[in-house]
Formats: structure tokens, C-alpha cells, sequence
């Protein structure tokens, strides 16, 4: 990414501006808390790491709710930022969805849905970010 770790790291903390707009709380603090709800889907994180520059980790456990994906539950979405070896001053972001398997059903998808999230939104905000 074309920006420094801090400022990627800003970036991936608002989720409500890369992922998206039905995003509320907080997601940039450990012991923080935000919900994603849309009339289909609903899922409840907590930050349980959120060190500004090196590393983030989102937690998600099972809330009951209908709109809830199962395959979401008791997962960890992980960002851990390191200086890209290839260009000073470039940050490289290695994501996981930790407690994914890919024998699950609906795994093919949310790499998909992951892949267009990171690279055709979150990546364009650092950009758009780095730019300004």
C-alpha cells in the first residue's frame, strides 16, 4: 500500500468507509465494539488487539440473531502491517479470517467477498488517503 503503517492502519479502522456503510461503534481501540447490519446479514466484533502501525485483530462471536452467518462465529479478522521490502515508504498488509476452514460451506465465497473488499475498496481509501 502506498502509505505509511500508521496511516493504513487509520484506514482500516473505519471500516463504515471500505466495507460497508451499515457499519456502527467503534473498531479502532482494543475493547472496542462495532456491529454490521443490513436487512440480510448481522454480525457483533470486538477489537481485541489494536495496535496502531503493526497489528489489528477483530473478534466475532455468535450473538443468536437470524441474520447471523454462522461461518462467522468465533472467527478473528487479522491485519498485521509490515514495511513493504520492495518500496520505502509502502506498507504491506497481510490479512486473515482466522477460524475459516476451507471445507466450509460459503468458504469460497468469503474469500471472494474479502479479496474485492480489500483490493477494490480498502486499498483505493489508502490511496485516495495518501493522496490528499
Amino acid at each position: 500500500m502506498p502509505a505509511s503503517r500508521t496511516a493504513v492502519f487509520k484506514a482500516i479502522t473505519t471500516p463504515k468507509d471500505w466495507w460497508d456503510d451499515h457499519i456502527e461503534g467503534s473498531a479502532a481501540e482494543a475493547g472496542g465494539e462495532f456491529r454490521f447490519d443490513t436487512d440480510s446479514q448481522y454480525a457483533e466484533f470486538r477489537v481485541e488487539e489494536a495496535e496502531e502501525g503493526d497489528r489489528l485483530v477483530w473478534h466475532t462471536e455468535s450473538t443468536g440473531k437470524e441474520k447471523e452467518d454462522r461461518d462467522w462465529d468465533d472467527t478473528s479478522l487479522i491485519f498485521e502491517l509490515s514495511d513493504s521490502e520492495e518500496e520505502k515508504g509502502e506498507t504491506q498488509v497481510t490479512f486473515t479470517h482466522r477460524g475459516m476452514h476451507p471445507h466450509e460451506e460459503g468458504y469460497k465465497e468469503t474469500v471472494e467477498a474479502w479479496h474485492e473488499r480489500l483490493q477494490d475498496r480498502l486499498e483505493p481509501l489508502i490511496r485516495r488517503r495518501g493522496e490528499g
